[in-house]
């Protein structure tokens, strides 16, 4: 029973492509969807900001 089980698990291994290109691509992929989400968290949640204004020497606001 085991060995046909680690079998399986072995060959989906090495029919795994772990090149440098589809490595990179599947993290972008992750990063992408976790922004993805977490915009969509930004959205739905309500949170305040605090600003305070000061003044440069030559009369600029900046926030």
């Amino acid at each position: 029973f085991i060995k046909p089980v680690l079998e399986k698990d072995g060959k989906d291994v090495k029919a795994t492509s772990l090149s440098n290109n589809t490595v990179s691509r599947r993290i972008d992929e992750m990063i992408e969807d976790m922004n993805i989400h977490l915009v969509e968290k930004l959205k739905t949640k309500t949170f305040s900001v605090q600003m305070d204004e000061s003044t440069l020497r030559v009369n600029e606001a900046v926030l």
